[in-house]
């Protein structure tokens, strides 16, 4: 985009179209980039709408603080994310643990899958910490170290769909993991983070929680995550397999499984792919596989031509939402 804004495209059929389509991204980008209208409409895929929790809009709405509700009791509750019932004054939690590290959280509330039409829309409430802003006791930044992981990319899950062809009783599946970060095991020094206003306990000044699991923000959430995952996976017979680009594509009994964090494939016969669901399940919280028709904002067809099946990945609901963009730029339609 920005090589097509800023003249990197010249000249040439089609440059000033390639131009205004680009114009057009980010006019309607709905705030993507940092500098679009806030009213404006959101054309693009895998879109999140971010709207601010003491706004009119989620105040009003009841399924929005239903969202609020339920990040509330299925994670920071349900899953221990933080020690809750139990906090600390900051200069407590500094006397008593002077090797500490000091986040804040705060709530991001908002409206998935904005592109698409209202019905297909829902609301998503997430907890998350500034990661970025780590500090020890003496209000110092902490140097909590980072460890990167790759996970699984679209190229492993299309290859992964692939080999599902090569059996006529195996499909591709998804599926998706409830919260993955909070269900990667928390390494590292003690770490306490000062709730969001919503959920600050009373009768404290500067109330602080000990943090229990990793939490999304976090510098090394997604590789606590990743090694959680890899080592429960071996754990259960599963092999990690190098040749695929990422580090989250695994095989086993002729089934492969990719992670894209927590959204999930696993490619096979069904009846392993299901019995193997069912072991993750005994660790991990996550719903079962279906047979896949979207990934990542990639759509699944399946086709039957005489004696060969296919799978077509597309983007036609991408293409086509970038398209109404471009012609409510131009004021008119494109030609066919």
């Amino acid at each position: 985009v920005q090589m097509c804004v800023g003249g990197g495209v010249r000249g040439g059929p089609g440059g000033g179209a390639v131009r205004a389509a680009a114009l057009a991204l980010l006019r309607y980008s709905g705030g993507a980039f940092g500098f679009a209208p806030r009213d404006a409409v959101v054309p693009l895929a895998l879109v999140t709408r971010v709207v601010p929790a003491g706004s009119h809009e989620a105040l009003a709405s009841p399924e929005a603080q239903a969202a609020v509700e339920k990040e509330w009791n299925s994670n920071i509750v349900g899953r221990r994310a933080w020690a809750h019932d139990a906090p600390l004054e900051y200069q407590e939690a500094k006397r008593q643990h002077p090797e500490a590290v000091f986040l804040r959280a705060h709530l991001i509330l908002g409206i998935k899958h904005a592109e698409k039409s209202p019905e297909e829309q829902a609301w998503k409430a997430r907890v998350v910490v500034n990661g970025g802003d780590a500090r020890d006791a003496f209000g110092q930044l902490a140097d909590v170290g980072e460890i990167y992981t790759v996970p699984a990319s679209l190229a492993s899950i299309r290859t992964a769909s692939a080999i599902a062809l090569l059996n006529p009783d195996s499909d591709t599946y998804s599926f998706d993991i409830s919260a993955a970060y909070l269900q990667g095991k928390r390494q590292g020094v003690r770490t306490f983070v000062r709730p969001p206003k919503q959920w600050r306990p009373s009768g404290f000044s500067d109330p602080l929680c000990e943090m229990l699991t990793p939490l999304y923000g976090e510098k090394n959430a997604g590789a606590w995550w990743a090694e959680t995952l890899r080592k429960t996976l071996e754990g259960l017979g599963w092999g990690l397999i190098d040749s695929l680009s990422g580090e989250s594509a695994f095989f086993k009994e002729g089934v492969v499984l990719c992670l894209y964090v927590d959204d999930g494939a696993m490619s096979g016969p069904q009846d392993k792919v299901l019995r193997f669901a069912e072991e993750l399940r005994g660790v991990f919280d996550f719903a079962t596989p279906i047979p896949m028709t979207e990934m990542l904002g990639m759509c699944l067809l399946r086709a039957q031509c005489e004696h060969h099946r296919y799978f077509v990945w597309h983007q036609r609901q991408y293409a086509t939402s970038v398209l109404n963009a471009y012609q409510g730029a131009i004021g008119g339609e494109v030609r066919k």
